[in-house]
């Protein structure tokens, strides 16, 4: 059967709000049927910053999403050779699911900067690119990346970080930019403390 697949990969440490928004546009745009979200284990460009642990972020994804059929949390990462680049796990989904469809879900800033990303011309002669607006950076809808197609996608834009999330948490013990049940397992776990 030939499902369509959006792969949404992050850090998410932690998932927040912001982030579910964009899922549900991603979800709602028509271009995928499901979409897949894919934790960084050891993200190359923020290694000395991440946090939680790689099971700890799986966990708050799993409790965000899960009333959601139409979203799979994948914990595929931790198993793949570091460091670990997109380009390697388009490829191995590909491979495992060839009757799948796949399309890169990313954010307008990393459409921006995509050129530094670890084989990136490879990357987009693989899959399809759905990209929607970020906080502070505009999307030029006359980008060309190859041949492959780039789908924007409407997103009404919420600014809120990670990191200051981290950040109100150390600092008040509360945020209301996670869903009550993550934030509970976060004081729980005493994160960000």
């Amino acid at each position: 059967m030939n499902v369509k697949i959006g792969l949404f990969g992050g850090t998410f440490d932690p998932i927040h709000n912001g982030h579910i928004q964009i899922c549900e546009s991603f979800l709602n745009s028509g271009f995928i049927d499901e979409l897949w979200i894919i934790p960084a284990s050891i993200p190359p460009q923020k290694e000395d910053s991440v946090i939680a642990t790689f099971e700890q972020r799986i966990a708050m994804l799993e409790i965000a999403f899960q009333s959601n059929e139409n979203v799979k949390i994948l914990d595929i990462e931790d198993n793949l050779p570091k460091p670990n680049y997109t380009i390697q796990t388009v490829r191995y989904l590909k491979k495992l699911h060839p009757h799948h469809e796949f399309k890169l879900c990313i954010g307008a800033d990393n459409l921006k900067s995509l050129n530094t990303w670890f084989n990136y011309q490879d990357l987009i002669n693989e899959i399809d690119l759905l990209v929607v607006s970020r906080p502070g950076t505009s999307i030029d809808t006359n980008v060309k990346v190859d041949t492959r197609s780039i789908h924007f996608v409407n997103h009404t834009e919420t600014d809120i970080s990670s990191s200051e999330i981290r950040e109100s948490i150390r600092e008040k013990g509360n945020t209301e930019d996670v869903p009550d049940a993550v934030l509970k397992y976060i004081l729980d776990n005493k994160l960000y403390v």
